[in-house]
């Protein structure tokens, strides 16, 4: 699974609705005072549904990714689905390994392998309270998803490896 900044794939809609927050001082989250730009990057394997968003957070204060967030919009019942392949698996058929996996596929979380700043916590716990908690902000992040897919199933996008 790679994952694809939307800039580069759908720049008009990119640039159309994208979005920053701005923090303008001291605040419950301890994140300092700057503009954070959320830069939204997809799945660009044309197999996979795994129905996720990374988001790169950037900070205006240096230009650096202070968090990469994952996050995932599918239910349990269809992560353990994806996962196995099979169409009757529930979270409870699955391993402790599976269901692991599962729990990270679906919600938010810090990509593990992504660029990690000391206050990526407090960054994802922001974005969370702030954008992805709000369903209109999901929606958007599915109807990006399907758009950015759909798109590269019409150029016949073969990622680089």
């Amino acid at each position: 699974m790679s994952y694809q900044i939307l800039h580069q794939i759908l720049p008009e809609l990119a640039s159309e609705e994208f979005k920053e927050i701005t923090v303008l001082g001291k605040n419950s989250y301890n994140v300092p005072p700057a503009t954070y730009w959320l830069v939204e990057a997809y799945c660009n394997d044309k197999a996979c549904d795994c129905r996720r968003v990374h988001i790169y957070v950037i900070s205006s204060i240096d230009m650096k990714d202070v968090a990469e967030i994952q996050f995932g919009w599918g239910s349990e019942r269809y992560y353990a689905r994806w996962i196995t392949h099979d169409p009757t698996a529930t979270l409870s058929d699955l391993s402790l390994f599976l269901k692991q996996n599962v729990k990270e596929m679906q919600g938010v979380s810090l990509s593990p392998s992504g660029p990690q700043d000391q206050m990526a916590y407090n960054m994802m716990n922001m974005i969370y309270d702030t954008v992805l908690s709000q369903k209109s902000f999901i929606d958007r992040f599915k109807r990006h998803y399907r758009l950015f897919k759909d798109k590269i199933n019409e150029m016949n996008y073969e990622p680089e490896d």
